[in-house]
């Protein structure tokens, strides 16, 4: 289940780390690069958001959908989108961050913070996990980026049916509250 504070708080790490603004298509990238880190070193993504393999590379849905829309319950009251830029408002802090997502972020920008927008999806075509779509879309599941880093096949299930049993308790409660 998509986690928007938890993403908020992703974004604004990025956009503080750039003063405050960047094109939309080069946040994407980065907390793609944070969230795909995240699952290969701890089992478990930051934003449970479904990725998707696009014309510009991979896509988080539910993250490009409250940038293009401009809105969300808690990310329009931190970010906005100023035509391609995203820009941040104010800032949401990171509770919901723990520390080892936020030193996944501090060094997917170190590593990535500098390259533009263009070389991002430059580099991101190059992932094994993206497929090119032409202008379409394909999702990529978390089981395919464990394949395609070489975790055993044992692990992934594991993996997944953890994420799935949390996804599950996280719907309970949504609907329970």
């Amino acid at each position: 289940m998509f986690k928007e504070e938890k993403t908020t708080q992703i974004a604004a790490q990025f956009l503080l780390r750039a003063d405050g603004k960047m094109p939309y298509i080069k946040l994407l990238k980065l907390i793609y690069y944070a969230d795909r880190e995240m699952l290969q070193r701890w089992g478990i993504p930051m934003t449970y958001d479904r990725w998707y393999s696009m014309k510009c590379g991979p896509v988080l849905s539910s993250t490009y959908d409250l940038i293009k829309s401009n809105s969300g319950n808690i990310w329009s009251k931190f970010i906005s989108s100023e035509g391609y830029d995203v820009v941040l408002r104010s800032d949401p802090g990171n509770g919901e961050l723990s520390k080892a997502e936020n030193e996944i972020i501090g060094d997917t920008f170190n590593e990535h913070g500098g390259k533009d927008k263009w070389e991002l999806v430059c580099e991101t075509h190059d992932l094994p996990e993206w497929v090119d779509t032409g202008e379409g879309a394909v999702e990529i599941t978390y089981r395919t980026v464990l394949e395609v880093q070489g975790v055993p096949l044992p692990d992934i299930d594991k993996i997944i049916e953890n994420i799935d049993s949390e996804n599950a308790v996280d719907c309970f409660l949504a609907k329970a509250g």
